[in-house]
């Protein structure tokens, strides 16, 4: 009997606000294909909005509940607070023109792990990063999108988890350890300063763009 092993992200969950604004921002910004749209089962009045790749892969899909009468919330420790989706190595300039004719503002632009990294928000307000993967080829774009193919978003690239107490280990990992610690700069063990930033401080779960399977 053939067992799949969890070796990254398998999907991601987020709360937004209104739906159109979140499904036009995903699919015609991000090119992102609408892989399903079903409810909320334990709240059926509540869409459950599914994006990622062509086929649905595990390791692309980004999913949220649309709350419009919710308050928007705030960043705190115990959340993950970023999230990174890879790129072709070879992407980034199409990306930084196509948020800036789109009118999302890049809030920054950095490298980790020795690959380029930009940053901005979503309408609700949810932090996000595309990042120029070297890995990023080992899976393909949507062919029928919006954003060509050779530029499309390949799935997850990382994650970024505010903790109270980074230097703990973390309560959840993975069978092979492949989340790595590290500050927004990629520095390996090491976490950005709560002090310096008044802000929750943050460690950066590096994962690999391969999802489950032997």
């Amino acid at each position: 009997m053939e067992h799949n092993v969890l070796t990254g992200i398998h999907h991601l969950t987020a709360i937004v606000g209104d739906p159109q604004a979140n499904v036009d921002f995903y699919t015609h910004v991000l090119g992102q294909r609408l892989v399903k749209q079903t409810v909320n089962f334990d709240d059926p009045g509540t869409y459950h909005l599914y994006y990622g790749d062509e086929t649905g892969t595990p390791g692309t899909i980004l999913t949220f509940f649309p709350w419009p009468e919710a308050p928007r919330g705030r960043r705190g420790t115990g959340q993950i607070v970023d999230i990174s989706l890879a790129i072709p190595a070879d992407a980034l300039d199409y990306w930084i023109g196509r948020l800036s004719h789109q009118g999302v503002t890049i809030t920054g632009q950095a490298a980790r792990f020795q690959e380029q990294v930009i940053s901005f928000l979503d309408p609700h307000g949810l932090s996000l990063e595309l990042v120029a993967s070297r890995e990023a080829n080992l899976r393909h774009g949507w062919r029928h999108g919006p954003v060509p193919q050779a530029y499309a978003i390949r799935g997850f690239a990382s994650i970024t988890l505010a903790e109270a107490h980074p230097s703990q280990q973390p309560l959840c990992s993975l069978k092979r350890s492949v989340f790595v610690p590290c500050n927004k700069k990629g520095t390996a063990s090491d976490t950005k300063s709560a002090q310096a930033a008044q802000a929750p401080a943050s460690m950066c779960w590096s994962c690999p763009i391969s999802h489950a399977g032997e």
